[in-house]
């Protein structure tokens, strides 16, 4: 599997963003419920796992570059 190492970056840059995006709101108060804020958690939690998993891709793939 071929990783346009460029692409990954991006897609890694946006999850950081949206994950800033999710915590904020967290932090200045604009979830109201409980139900909102485990939705919330979920969701940072689900864009850091697939965050590791690119790292991990792309670690993978520059690897074998070097083989």
């Amino acid at each position: 599997m071929t990783l346009d190492i460029e692409t990954v970056r991006e897609v890694k840059r946006l999850i950081d963003k949206k994950i800033n995006n999710i915590s904020e709101q967290i932090i200045y108060g604009t979830i109201d419920n409980y139900e909102k804020l485990q939705y919330s958690r979920g969701q940072i939690s689900s864009l850091s796992q697939l965050k590791e998993d690119l790292s991990e891709l792309l670690r993978d793939e520059e690897w074998q570059k070097l083989i």
